[in-house]
């Protein structure tokens, strides 16, 4: 059974979707640290997201085998596998008592570190999220969103895993350099790294705000609310980077 948030009303159940194209955040996990998703990626790590909350039975049911996928392809074994679990409704502190009990070698998120911002933003890029959800984003950035069905011992996430393609480096999809600062930012961001055919500016509910199709590296921001934005860049018609930016 799936807990399921709709978007928009209308419930979907996505199929597996490959040769998307994650978007990039930046969280900060239970202990405070702030995790960059394009800079692991860019270490060649394979990341694998679990969309969860507190109280979801079959969400916390397959995490013992998530921890045998860590241990197999985890730091530990020398590889390079990392786990995040990113609740939208957990606090920190609730999710780091939960893990005092389970001692769980992953990476956990809470609300208050800016996962209610990344669900959000991944609800709104795939239409509707599932629970639990497994999410596999390889060192190119590309992204099997939502593993489902999975069975015991989920060897159905270990062979998307395992089809990575470590070769080939996120500047191939997205120029490697890239970075969008200040972030978070108040009156102006500015980017750096690749040069777009059209750039992009959205609300997380997908509004568009802002777009352009001449070339220019800032945007003024002084205008919006604060809060979480999308930041996307095209090229050659091809959307190649979608960010998450805070504006304060």
């Amino acid at each position: 059974m799936k807990f399921v948030i709709a978007f928009v009303g209308i419930l979907l159940l996505v199929e597996n979707s490959s040769a998307q194209v994650a978007p990039d955040f930046t969280i900060t996990d239970i202990n405070g640290v702030e995790h960059n998703l394009y800079e692991r990626l860019n270490s060649e790590h394979t990341v694998i997201i679990n969309f969860f909350f507190l109280g979801c039975t079959p969400c916390e049911y397959y995490l013992p085998d998530l921890k045998q996928l860590n241990i197999e392809y985890g730091a530990a074994a020398g590889g390079g596998l990392e786990i995040w679990i990113i609740s939208k409704q957990d606090e920190s502190a609730e999710l780091a008592a939960f893990n005092l009990e389970n001692d769980y070698p992953f990476y956990f998120f809470g609300v208050d570190g800016g996962g209610y911002d990344v669900v959000q933003a991944f609800e709104i890029i795939y239409d509707t999220l599932f629970y639990p959800n497994y999410t596999v984003v390889c060192p190119d950035a590309s992204t099997t969103f939502d593993i489902w069905p999975v069975t015991d011992g989920i060897w159905e996430i270990e062979s998307v895993m395992l089809q990575c393609n470590y070769d080939v480096a996120i500047e191939s999809v997205s120029n490697s350099d890239f970075k969008i600062y200040p972030n978070p930012a108040s009156t102006m961001i500015k980017f750096e790294g690749e040069n777009f055919d059209k750039i992009r500016i959205s609300e997380l509910n997908g509004r568009i705000l802002f777009e352009t199709e001449s070339s220019i590296n800032q945007i003024a921001i002084e205008n919006l609310e604060p809060g979480m934005y999308l930041f996307s860049g095209f090229k050659n018609n091809q959307q190649i980077i979608t960010s998450l930016f805070m504006k304060k």
